[in-house]
């Protein structure tokens, strides 16, 4: 699995939690709204799921496509032997090497 795929999933999970745990406590919705930093809706919606509703919702599993997948290798080989370049000089030895590299803002390729 995806590093990136479980941080999310993990993430979500202690917010599940933390959320529980807070109106275990006795603080009210809009007490964990500011402490969460959440909407009302998503603190209303994950304290009525049980742990098994929450784990299975769709939104507990979202797998996004990346597009630049395919070149992750090929960009750490050169980070590892040029570690100063910019994402700018990345996106465009991609774009010179890769005839089918999709159409991506070079800061894109910086949070890849």
């Amino acid at each position: 699995m995806n590093a990136s795929k479980v941080e999310y999933s993990q993430r979500k999970l202690i917010m599940w939690y933390k959320i529980n745990e807070l109106f275990s406590k006795g603080l009210r919705q809009a007490q964990i709204c500011r402490e969460t930093g959440l909407d009302k809706k998503t603190v209303r919606r994950y304290h009525n799921m049980t742990y098994e509703e929450f784990v299975s919702s769709p939104s507990y599993h979202r797998n996004y496509i990346k597009l630049l997948d395919p070149y992750e290798d090929t960009v750490k080989g050169w980070l590892e032997a040029h570690c100063d370049l910019s994402s700018s000089q990345v996106h465009d030895w991609l774009r010179e090497r890769y005839p089918d590299f999709p159409d991506v803002n070079a800061k894109t390729v910086l949070i890849m």
